[in-house]
């Protein structure tokens, strides 16, 4: 049997990525895999970084018979063997599923498969590759954005919609703050780094597309974000859905809205050293949008607040730079996003009334 002739379409993939039916070994150089990635690919080179950019020079100056040569070369004896022995573990994870890929299916897939051979393993690679996956991926979210219909949860900064997205049971949801791994606010870093662009676009389609799968004819539910969580966009045909969607409105008093902050972004970060400092930081990125004097009043509100914890582990100082937050910047900012839009507003009203309209 021709080991390079064993191959698996883009289609036949995105199918298998719906049922979380996918093992990918892809074996582009890491700054490749860091700039995108197949949801469920482990990144296990066939050239690294230093290696790659070598046979690219060659390639350039001598041809590519000269850049071939040279990757053989690089990669023989130990170096070989080491990364064959990569790729042997890797499928032993996951026989039946595991498959190969590279940027366009084409040398970097067939020698992975040829040399994995040799070893009596014989996996398929996917047509295209990258590439062509990375394309499906794209045609499936603006078929998506056109076809779909969408819900969007929105409300008032502190408001709960993220945790109420959480525990909806029997509704598609997309939780876009997980996905951007970013809570969407100045202050809504997480401590894991956000996802490449094209990460996020990818998961958010898969994700959708599974959605889409368990629940067929609901509308997918979404909170309201901005385009920009974090530095993720949201993609162009979604957030153009995301804007002209009817929307529920979670309305909650502003001491419920207090403590939900006071919980999410401080005391659950209790032990956290940098936790003040990082506030302080995010703060002095809305400085000219608070004004110095604003600015000047929270940071003593929040000073207080650290020396308060420091000396006897006490939060409840950090509800006053709370509600000034609130009251002087996120609440004039969100009604004037809601006054422009002016979305159809379906129903309003506190957590229970919102998930008994969901059903």
């Amino acid at each position: 049997m021709n080991p390079t002739s064993l191959l698996i379409t883009p289609e036949e993939v995105w199918l298998r990525l719906l049922q979380d039916k996918v093992h990918l070994i892809d074996v582009r150089a890491p700054v490749e895999f860091s700039a995108g990635r197949i949801p469920s690919s482990v990144n296990h080179p066939i050239l690294n970084d230093e290696e790659r950019t070598l046979v690219g020079t060659t390639y350039k100056q001598q041809g590519s018979a000269e850049a071939v040569a040279l990757g053989h070369r690089l990669i023989q004896g130990e170096v070989k063997e080491s990364r064959v022995q990569a790729w042997v573990q890797e499928f032993k994870k996951d026989p039946e599923h595991t498959f190969v890929t590279c940027f366009r299916g084409g040398m970097r897939s067939q020698i992975t498969q040829t040399w994995l051979a040799e070893k009596g393993i014989y996996i398929p690679r996917i047509a295209g590759g990258y590439k062509k996956m990375r394309q499906l991926f794209l045609d499936q979210l603006e078929s998506f954005s056109r076809t779909e219909k969408m819900l969007v949860l929105t409300g008032k900064t502190g408001s709960g919609k993220t945790q109420l997205l959480q525990d909806i049971q029997g509704h598609p949801t997309l939780n876009l703050e997980f996905l951007a791994q970013h809570r969407g606010s100045t202050f809504g870093a997480y401590k894991n780094r956000q996802p490449s662009q094209i990460d996020f676009e990818n998961n958010l389609t898969l994700e959708w597309g599974r959605q889409k799968q368990l629940f067929a004819t609901k509308p997918i539910l979404v909170e309201d974000e901005s385009r920009l969580i974090g530095r993720c966009v949201q993609p162009d045909s979604f957030f153009e859905l995301l804007r002209q969607s009817p929307v529920l409105f979670l309305d909650e008093p502003i001491e419920k809205r207090i403590e939900n902050i006071l919980q999410e972004y401080v005391i659950i970060r209790s032990e956290d050293v940098n936790l003040f400092a990082d506030l302080s930081y995010s703060l002095g990125k809305i400085r000219n949008k608070l004004g110095g004097l604003r600015y000047a009043e929270i940071s003593e509100d929040l000073e207080a607040a650290r020396k308060a914890f420091a000396d006897h582990r006490d939060h409840s100082l950090s509800r006053v730079w709370i509600e000034k937050l609130i009251l002087w910047y996120y609440d004039p900012l969100y009604q004037s996003s809601l006054d422009k839009r002016n979305p159809e507003i379906l129903a309003r009203g506190d957590r229970n009334h919102i998930l008994s309209v969901i059903g």
